[in-house]
């Protein structure tokens, strides 16, 4: 008797979504399970750090002195740690978000990536680069990770257009890093400590604003994208 040949097994990469048999699919959700509930509070703290920044603008309204009554100095002094303490918490769990959310394309065996997701936060803090690169990695990350798109297909996923939010992000990011010193440079006098208090409030305002609402629209599609491959697995949305 003739043996029969085994039938050829299907390419994978010519399939999207996977199908749920494939170790990505068991895999899949394992990175997502963090990344909507650390979208929400990175939310909450930027909400926090904006009613922070109104203290802050408040406080130097009133212009505080430090040697007024004791406990007005502890006061001042409890509220400025506390400050403080939001605003460090706030950027590190974005740069958290920012390296999962990175890692997350791995999952989708994303092709054509120009970078990593240690290197998505890295950028960051690289002199030159960090004007530049940032922005460039969000778009790549927006892309990368579109719902309906094959990722293992560089070509389609680069073809998918980007979003204006992220133009809109990062150019008040620059914009909230640069012109209060600007504007303190042009004029005469410089600016008052109210003025300028309430002019960084009001774009430390947009800037946190457009970062959270960003952060929660990559993560939504992400955690689409996640159901396309494992269908069977909890959402978070």
């Amino acid at each position: 008797m003739t043996p029969t040949p085994p039938s050829e097994s299907p390419n994978p990469g010519s399939v999207w979504p996977p199908p749920p048999t494939q170790p990505v699919a068991a895999d899949a959700r394992r990175p997502f399970a963090s990344l909507i509930p650390l979208s929400r509070v990175i939310a909450v703290l930027g909400v926090l750090d904006i009613i922070g920044g109104v203290g802050v603008t408040l406080v130097k309204a009133r212009q505080v002195a430090l040697s007024g009554v004791p406990g007005d100095i502890l006061l001042v002094l409890l509220a400025g740690v506390i400050f403080l303490a939001v605003f460090v918490a706030y950027r590190v769990l974005f740069l958290r978000w920012l390296f999962v959310a990175y890692k997350n394309l791995d999952v989708f065996e994303a092709a054509g990536l120009e970078t990593t997701a240690g290197w998505a936060v890295g950028w960051i803090f690289i002199p030159v680069a960090n004007l530049y690169r940032p922005y460039l990695t969000l778009h790549e990350l927006y892309k990368a990770g579109t719902p309906g798109v094959d990722s293992r297909d560089e070509i389609a996923w680069q073809r998918v257009p980007s979003s204006p939010l992220i133009g809109w992000w990062w150019s008040s990011i620059l914009i909230d890093l640069f012109l209060p010193k600007m504007v303190d440079k042009v004029l005469t006098h410089g600016i008052t400590e109210t003025a300028s208090g309430i002019l960084n409030f009001v774009l430390e305002l947009v800037s946190i604003t457009l970062t959270i609402v960003l952060v929660g629209s990559i993560s939504r599609r992400q955690e689409a994208k996640a159901r396309e491959i494992a269908p069977s697995a909890p959402s978070y949305l």
